[in-house]
């Protein structure tokens, strides 16, 4: 693989600093992000929320979309790499004294871009899930984007799924209630109503699932952020929804036998690949 660090086109073996924050501390913000055909699906919202992150860490840095979509193209060409992608977007920082605070000046930030290829199955299997009591914070400062030192806990979580022959972990918060899964959001099909959990709750203010939201009320969908207990998960419909696999069925536990709930969830699935359909033809200057 061929990857982008600070200006360079690198093998993916290159080294990183040994007193490279992320690496030692988590100190670092990330972003990932659907490519197709070299052209980043939703890249300004992806490119909102890395920078609001870099503010909450006190980065110099910022990210301008221009500059993604060139390294993207550059990299697809690179690695011959065509149809869909994943893109990672990391930056970190290195440099000054031990301990956790970062130096006030003079700092040295750098930024990585990747791009892998990804298999996308047209019908894939409902996920299983499983509930962890692993916890994923509400309102906590970095709960608002992807930091690289908030992972941990997911990761254990991942691994609580791969124990027991699960594809994914449900995630609680605080107080024991869902936030969301290791790596997705969490939707709830109740009756005719779509339920995820707010981001006050410990849900990521995800992009996938901002689109979701916005295009289910488009289509006279009634859907409601609100607080959810495990034990409502159990026997019904679930959608799960991150940037890369787009809106997947999952279920918690017997597989879920609602003529009303499939119905709706098709139909959320269709909304949402239009609109990438859409996304991706006019990222593609189509």
């Amino acid at each position: 693989m061929i990857l982008w660090r600070d200006g360079k086109f690198l093998p993916s073996g290159a080294i990183i600093s040994a007193d490279d924050r992320g690496y030692l501390l988590g100190d670092g913000v990330f972003e990932t992000i659907l490519v197709k055909d070299g052209a980043p699906a939703f890249l300004a919202p992806h490119v909102e929320r890395l920078n609001h992150g870099l503010s909450v860490l006190a980065f110099d840095r910022r990210i301008k979309g221009a500059e993604v979509i060139a390294i993207t193209q550059e990299l697809a060409a690179r690695s011959a790499i065509a149809g869909v992608a994943a893109l990672r977007i990391t930056i970190t920082r290195s440099g000054g004294p031990r301990g956790l605070a970062p130096p006030r000046h003079g700092a040295d930030e750098h930024q990585m871009i990747t791009l892998a290829p990804l298999s996308l199955h047209e019908t894939p299997a409902p996920l299983s899930l499983v509930l962890s009591d692993c916890v994923r914070p509400g309102g906590a400062a970095t709960s608002s984007f992807k930091c690289i030192g908030a992972y941990g806990e997911h990761v254990a979580a991942k691994i609580f799924a791969q124990r027991r022959d699960a594809d994914d972990a449900v995630m609680v918060n605080p107080f024991g209630r869902v936030a969301g899964c290791t790596a997705a959001n969490l939707f709830v099909l109740d009756g005719g109503r779509l339920l995820t959990p707010p981001t006050g709750e410990g849900a990521l203010p995800g992009v996938t699932r901002a689109v979701v939201i916005e295009e289910a009320r488009a289509a006279g969908i009634v859907i409601k952020e609100t607080p959810i207990d495990p034990q409502r998960l159990e026997g019904r419909r679930l959608l799960v929804t991150n940037s890369l696999i787009g809106v997947r069925r999952a279920q918690l536990g017997a597989p879920c036998a609602d003529a009303a709930g499939d119905e709706l969830a098709r139909a959320v699935q269709s909304a949402y690949r239009y609109r990438l359909e859409r996304e991706f033809d006019e990222a593609g200057g189509k």
